[in-house]
């Protein structure tokens, strides 16, 4: 059983430096479980390469990134996935020549995921009810080749809710270029496994209306800092937000 309100990740003074930029300076965040938190910022401000860093495609500089209290930066992206956090990417990411149903069964029949191997047919079920939920079912058999850049989107959200142990979801861009029914759905999933499940999240967008829908806090990113955290009107009314973002 999720322990909603304790403290799930933190990142300390972490930073990440390609060369001569920093792209991510001495951020330190940190989110509660259960959580949707919001992430915020200009373009270039360094929200993509945050969610590369906690999920593992980008080694750290300097600083530290923690998970239920145990340092997790030097760990590889796969064992992270099995410790429970699990990202979409703004171009989803699928197996384009796998049917919609295989996709869906890879990160369930992984190696990580231990003797739920065994248990094929209640996989497939769980498979089933996600597709039926994001609205994919009647497509399981197509090759994710065949389906739309918002029903690619929706099949990489669904994949990743395979996963077990589930505990932190990372999200960038979610809603970017899919239409408003498919962003409905998406927005539903989110609730539900938060609701549910206790998921906890975090997502990057510049949709303000999703975010202010979803999400109770923000944290605003700018040149690789976190400039402001509270709810989307408290941030917005902070000076150094307005100036960070009209370039003042």
């Amino acid at each position: 059983m999720f322990d909603r309100g304790s403290k799930l990740l933190e990142t300390d003074n972490l930073t990440k430096r390609f060369g001569g930029l920093t792209a991510v300076d001495s951020l330190s965040i940190s989110l509660a479980e259960g959580e949707i938190r919001g992430i915020i910022g200009p373009n270039g401000s360094g929200k993509t390469t945050l969610m590369n860093l906690i999920s593992g495609i980008y080694k750290v500089t300097s600083g530290a990134i923690y998970l239920d209290g145990k340092r997790i930066d030097h760990l590889k992206p796969n064992v992270r996935t099995a410790s429970g956090i699990i990202r979409t990417f703004q171009i989803p990411k699928v197996f384009r020549n796998m049917t919609v149903m295989e996709n869906m069964l890879v990160p369930a029949l992984s190696d990580s995921q231990g003797d739920r191997y065994k248990h094929h047919q209640e996989i497939v079920r769980e498979a089933e009810e996600l597709l039926k939920f994001v609205q994919l079912e009647h497509m399981k058999d197509q090759l994710a080749k065949t389906l739309s850049g918002g029903q690619n989107m929706l099949l990489q959200i669904a994949r990743g809710f395979m996963v077990d142990p589930l505990r932190l979801y990372l999200m960038d861009e979610p809603f970017a270029g899919v239409n408003p029914q498919i962003k409905s759905v998406i927005m539903e999933s989110i609730k539900q496994m938060n609701r549910e499940k206790g998921v906890t999240f975090i997502i990057v967008s510049h949709e303000m209306p999703s975010i202010r829908r979803l999400c109770n806090q923000v944290s605003v990113i700018h040149e690789g800092r976190c400039i402001a955290e509270g709810n989307l009107a408290e941030v917005a009314n902070i000076p150094e937000v307005i100036e960070a973002y009209i370039g003042g």
